[in-house]
């Protein structure tokens, strides 16, 4: 049977944006460490954090009262595509009440655009053009949401990377730091060094 890392790890992009949501509500759902979730790999391999929003939202479960960090969850949450309804349900509010936030909210919907094409495998320069926004908002928007960029001019790590990968960052060395020395996208060094700790290696938190 195929799991769902296996599953990535054949397909090629354009991806179903409606798996990634179902993906990242499995995710945000389960309370178990991070690299011990099946859904971790595949939002990684598509340079989504599924860490940075799995945080929000647990982050407005822990707050009850109408709140930033409720808006915080339901604005992330809106732009991955997710309707109401799983919001509130994953949120623990009523429909009534993302509604009024996303209603009340100046969060424009080009923003919900750029992480859907984002999903779908367009660079920032093409999503900047089609969208006619700037790079700089591009990145400002995949930032708040836990995207990482791709770069379509990006290989895949050799196995020399790879190892180089797993001895600087089990060393102590940032995945930052790592990605700009090797010159990877820096989703795909977490990507390494997840592999390796699903494979049973241990390597620093």
């Amino acid at each position: 049977m195929e799991t769902l890392n296996s599953a990535i790890q054949s397909s090629e992009l354009p991806i179903d944006p409606d798996w990634v949501v179902n993906l990242l509500e499995q995710f945000c759902k389960n309370d178990s460490d991070l690299y011990e979730v099946e859904p971790y790999l595949p939002l990684l391999e598509t340079g989504i954090d599924p860490s940075k929003v799995r945080k929000k939202v647990h982050g407005s479960l822990e707050n009850d009262y109408y709140g930033p960090e409720l808006m915080t969850a339901v604005r992330t949450l809106w732009a991955y595509g997710f309707e109401t309804n799983r919001i509130s349900s994953l949120l623990s509010v009523a429909p009534e009440t993302c509604r009024s936030v996303l209603t009340g909210s100046r969060w424009c919907p080009e923003e919900r655009d750029a992480v859907a094409m984002h999903i779908c495998g367009q660079t920032p320069v093409q999503i900047a053009q089609e969208l006619e926004k700037t790079r700089r908002w591009v990145y400002y928007v995949f930032d708040v949401h836990g995207v990482t960029p791709h770069r379509h001019n990006a290989s895949p790590p050799s196995k020399k990377q790879k190892r180089e990968i797993i001895r600087r960052y089990d060393g102590g060395d940032s995945a930052v730091s790592i990605a700009k020395d090797l010159r990877l996208a820096e989703h795909q060094v977490y990507f390494v060094i997840t592999q390796a700790r699903t494979s049973g290696r241990r390597i620093r938190s």
